[in-house]
């Protein structure tokens, strides 16, 4: 039953001499498909064409032929020569075929060419040769290109090779092949995009990307410019600090110890240089703190181009909130109280002053007038200035009006229906539209 199990590639039994071999095949494909949705592209993705005809699976039906022809020569007794070439109207190996679209004869293609040398137990084959692998050739009965060495005896056989299957299957390479090690890019997490993630507490934490880019771990970007500015700040600080410092200690020591005018001299004339000084030293420090201004915003464009490119029409839903600066209104009303000596009501005028800001309608509901766009590009161009000049421009009026809006909901809370009067301070809207960019930039 199992007589040809173990088969050796050269036939010792046969005769010096050529043979004409070949054969002929039709073939109807019918696939009835599933005909899936079209494949889904956007302005960040896409599929190949094959792909996408793989996946919408479509019904297809065709009908294609295939001729092969060759030559099968024995030149001596130790060597074998086999040559086929085929014609068909596929482009390809079987692994590729197309059902519809075949053409007649168009495709050519060296099916084999194999040249055996045999010598006692070994049969050594070179060229496009034919590996079957099991009892029937079921599990692989392809060719390849590449070399092989058959030993041989009665009860054993051991057969070694070297090649490549991409003519025969249309596999050149893959992950069952071989692995290369190698650097890839990602797309980053919206921690490391931040730069910020969320501790084991709750609380926010940094997350460095080691060798980081300007595309990602903004919130180091700008922490590092604010670590500058805040150098910058400190220098000011200090400064003033030591004037407030000095000013205190001249006048402990004229108007506690006694110390004559002579002996505060030095001591005035040490406070003078510094006061004067101070001018100078807030016109340098406000001069270097522009490009570190600008270069923040730079940092946030950046962001934002990015976050845009990326989310696309997603982004344009997102909006950010316009922080307004803080204006006092003063509430007057009445409060009733009981005195026990007289046993009797009296009425008691009472103010107090609260600073408020626009930006909710009631507790919480974002007023739409204070967002901003997220895919707004506008937002960032010469820091900020032009789109929050022309925004208040165009706004001012219900800005004003908003203002007014939030003091009433505020003293609706805190008086209900009890009478009350509220009073804004003459000029607390001038200059808003400056006092927004500053607010904005905190």
């Amino acid at each position: 039953m199992l007589q040809d199990f173990i088969t050796r590639p050269f036939d010792t039994d046969r005769k010096r001499g050529m043979e004409l071999v070949g054969d002929y095949r039709v073939r109807n494909d019918s696939h009835l498909g599933s005909d899936r949705p079209a494949t889904r592209v956007t302005a960040t993705s896409y599929v190949s064409d094959e792909a996408a005809k793989n996946l919408a699976d479509r019904k297809e039906h065709g009908l294609n032929q295939r001729i092969r022809v060759g030559v099968d020569a024995r030149i001596n007794d130790n060597t074998n020569v086999r040559v086929v070439g085929s014609a068909s109207g596929q482009a390809g190996v079987d692994s590729s075929h197309e059902t519809e679209g075949s053409k007649g004869f168009n495709h050519q293609r060296l099916e084999e060419l194999d040249v055996t040398h045999h010598g006692s137990k070994w049969d050594h084959s070179v060229g496009r040769i034919t590996e079957s692998m099991g009892v029937t050739g079921y599990w692989f009965n392809k060719e390849y290109d590449g070399l092989r060495s058959v030993w041989t005896n009665k009860n054993t056989q051991v057969r070694i090779g070297v090649g490549t299957f991409k003519h025969s299957t249309g596999i050149s390479d893959s992950a069952y092949t071989h692995a290369i090690y190698t650097h890839f890019k990602r797309v980053p997490t919206v921690e490391e995009f931040l730069g910020v993630t969320m501790d084991s507490d709750g609380a926010n934490k940094e997350l460095i990307v080691p060798n980081a880019g300007n595309t990602i771990n903004f919130y180091q970007q700008l922490k590092a410019l604010r670590d500058k500015e805040g150098i910058l700040d400190a220098e000011v600080g200090t400064l003033k600090k030591k004037i407030d410092d000095m000013t205190s200690d001249i006048w402990s020591k004229e108007f506690i110890d006694g110390m004559s005018a002579d002996q505060l001299a030095p001591l005035k004339a040490e406070l003078a240089k510094l006061e004067a000084s101070l001018p100078d030293v807030e016109a340098r420090v406000a001069k270097e703190r522009e490009p570190l201004r600008a270069a923040q915003f730079d940092v946030l464009r950046r962001m934002q181009e990015i976050a845009v490119k990326a989310y696309g029409v997603d982004a344009a839903k997102q909006t950010v909130s316009i922080k307004m600066p803080d204006v006092s209104v003063t509430y007057s009303y009445k409060s009733r109280y009981y005195d026990e000596d007289d046993e009797q009501w009296y009425e008691d005028e009472r103010t107090f002053t609260q600073k408020i800001a626009p930006g909710t309608i009631g507790l919480d509901k974002k007023n739409p007038l204070f967002e901003m766009k997220l895919s707004d590009t506008t937002v960032l161009s010469n820091g900020g200035k032009t789109f929050i000049s022309n925004w208040y421009n165009q706004n001012k009026a219900a800005i004003v009006e908003a203002y007014r809006a939030k003091a009433k909901d505020i003293a609706t809370y805190s008086f209900g229906n009890n009478p009350y009067t509220m009073k804004f301070e003459d000029n607390a809207f001038d200059g808003l539209d400056k006092s927004i960019y500053k607010a904005k930039c905190r």
